[in-house]
């Protein structure tokens, strides 16, 4: 209302934002691949802060949609979906469709007890202070959990009685890379790994 906007036109930052996150998956995702993860958290819990207050801070549609399709979308994956799933994957092999079971849990659950309270926080202070306070919240949220996040498990850490970094025997599906090593995005797609059986 106070954009003049319809509904429908509200629901376009959407479009743009899961457009956002398919473009820019493979680059974050390489990223982590890279560099440590806390790195990354931290600089994206940054710019996850910095997009949500200037979202509340904007009046230009044109800068808005850039925040929603490029930006915010990056700082969500980098923050959040895929670091999730790469640390799911490092740590846990045993037990690994239990872990990634409970942090979607948590997602969901997230969603959940933060929507009412964003919801409160609008009704009491309006949609654009409930932006500048959000942001700054999950700033120092991210940043705290990205204090104590490790990228991989140490030699001595044991998942499901077995020691870390000794995976199970994979299925002969295809050759692996070496433990370590970076394949190219061609090498991915290509490899057995993605065939289906």
């Amino acid at each position: 209302k106070d954009l003049g906007l319809s509904r429908a036109d509200m629901n376009t930052a959407l479009i743009l934002l899961n457009i956002g996150n398919a473009a820019v998956a493979p680059v974050i995702g390489r990223m982590l691949d890279r560099f440590p993860v806390r790195r990354i958290m931290i600089a994206c819990a940054v710019l996850f802060g910095a997009c949500l207050v200037t979202l509340g801070l904007s009046n230009s549609l044109l800068l808005s949609a850039f925040v929603f399709a490029l930006p915010l979308a990056i700082a969500l994956q980098g923050t959040g979906t895929l670091t999730v799933t790469v640390l799911i994957a490092r740590w846990f092999q045993v037990q690994r469709g239990r872990a990634m079971a409970l942090a979607a849990l948590g997602m969901s659950l997230g969603g959940i007890v933060v929507t009412p309270l964003v919801g409160m926080l609008i009704l009491a202070e309006g949609w654009r202070a409930a932006l500048i306070t959000s942001g700054c919240a999950v700033t120092a949220i991210i940043l705290v959990a990205a204090l104590v996040v490790r990228d991989r498990p140490g030699p001595k850490d044991v998942e499901g009685g077995q020691p870390a970094g000794v995976a199970p025997k994979p299925a002969s599906i295809g050759a692996p890379a070496k433990m370590g090593e970076v394949l190219g995005t061609g090498q991915d797609l290509t490899s057995g790994l993605f065939k289906m059986n």
